[in-house]
């Protein structure tokens, strides 16, 4: 739900699969269990009879957003006790980890 929402434009479900790192049938199933709760809907891709796009319904918009604010709110609170230097170091760690994760180094 959270890469519907990132990326806020339809998705195919082949797209979702490569996006989050799962296979078709994990996806498939997932898709079933939040269209079946109203939070995600399929439509069929115009001029293409066999083709899927998944999108978020209004409630699995509303899920994720109110999933993001807490989550936003408790990295906040893990983070509130960093001065202006540890934010300085943390910053330089995360890139370097960063940069270690994308083969840049």
């Amino acid at each position: 739900m959270a890469t519907l929402r990132r990326n806020d434009r339809p998705l195919t479900p082949k797209e979702l699969a490569t996006s989050v790192m799962i296979s078709a049938a994990a996806l498939t199933n997932r898709i079933d269990r939040l269209d079946a709760r109203g939070l995600v809907a399929r439509e069929a891709v115009p001029g293409d009879r066999r083709s899927l796009h998944i999108t978020l319904t209004e409630a699995g918009r509303e899920a994720v957003d109110s999933t993001l604010e807490g989550h936003l709110r408790n990295e906040r609170r893990m983070l509130a006790g960093l001065d202006a230097e540890d934010w300085e170091e943390l910053n330089r760690l995360l890139r370097t980890l960063l940069v270690t994760l994308e083969g840049g180094r």
